[in-house]
């Protein structure tokens, strides 16, 4: 089998995104009328922390759904995402969720959890990017699952 090679990208993770910033804005508010209210530093410390941890989720989501797209390689007993090689032997599943344009994960054998470097979109045509992958699945013995997966934030 030759090497075939597709544009991906990453999740665009809006939900995350739009998630994290009510969050922190909500903490945000919390930690000013804490201050303003002259509250006990230990109130006024916890607040804080929870609203830097909500921003460091919104900054590091924000950052990942900007990345520019990456490749996939599907070779002879193995796939590459961005320059990782997985073995198929490696790979217990692949995970695909959604429809129209869907979002793809491979779950790695003893892992729980799709890491968030398996997860993505194909960039450019779809079907077609699909039908590649479900190929080099059956060949590779590897089962692809239609169900929503869990991943990294």
């Amino acid at each position: 089998m030759e090497s075939i090679t597709h544009a991906i990208k990453n999740p665009s993770r809006f939900r995350l995104i739009a998630a994290m910033t009510v969050s922190s804005s909500i903490w945000l508010i919390q930690v000013v009328h804490l201050v303003n209210r002259h509250r006990q530093l230990l109130s006024i410390s916890i607040s804080a922390i929870l609203c830097l941890l909500c921003m460091s989720f919104l900054i590091a989501a924000c950052y990942r759904a900007s990345k520019r797209a990456a490749v996939l390689t599907l070779s002879n007993n193995q796939l590459r995402i961005n320059g990782v090689i997985i073995e198929a032997e490696e790979i217990r599943s692949i995970h695909q969720t959604g429809y129209f344009s869907p979002l793809i994960g491979i779950k790695p054998r003893g892992k729980r959890i799709v890491p968030t470097a398996m997860c993505f979109r194909f960039a450019g045509d779809e079907d077609q990017g699909s039908a590649d992958l479900a190929k080099w699945a059956a060949q590779h013995q590897v089962k692809i699952v239609n169900k929503p997966f869990m991943r990294w934030l």
